[in-house]
């Protein structure tokens, strides 16, 4: 079975840019969402394996506030991608199962960071 990852970014060229890289990596995808209640909704919906999570996104919710609120109900491996991963990091550098990738994001670094962070199936 082809492991989910849900796709949290605001800028449509890069959701379908890593949409398509994923989808060639043989992962399915859903999303993208493009605020953070939208993540939240999403990750409810689409129940996928991973989450790719962009820090700065549109609407009142943050995305290290999206994460927050999916950690407290399930534990998913999150990927923040950002240019500004030193708030990131400050706030989520000890919890298990948080990567951070700075952008733009070296594909083949994102590729080894996801097989690291999903369990084996």
């Amino acid at each position: 079975m082809k492991r989910k990852i849900l796709i949290v970014e605001d800028e449509a060229l890069g959701a379908m840019g890593l949409m398509e890289l994923l989808e060639m990596w043989g992962y399915d995808t859903c999303g993208p969402a493009h605020t953070g209640a939208d993540a939240v909704r999403m990750e409810e919906e689409c129940q996928p394996d991973a989450i790719l999570m962009d820090v700065r996104i549109r609407g009142g919710m943050s995305g290290m506030d999206a994460a927050r609120r999916i950690r407290e109900k399930k534990h998913l491996p999150i990927i923040f991608l950002s240019g500004y991963l030193e708030e990131v990091e400050k706030e989520f550098g000890e919890m298990s199962s948080i990567e951070f990738l700075s952008k733009p994001v070296d594909h083949e670094l994102l590729r080894e960071t996801l097989e690291k962070a999903l369990p084996r199936a």
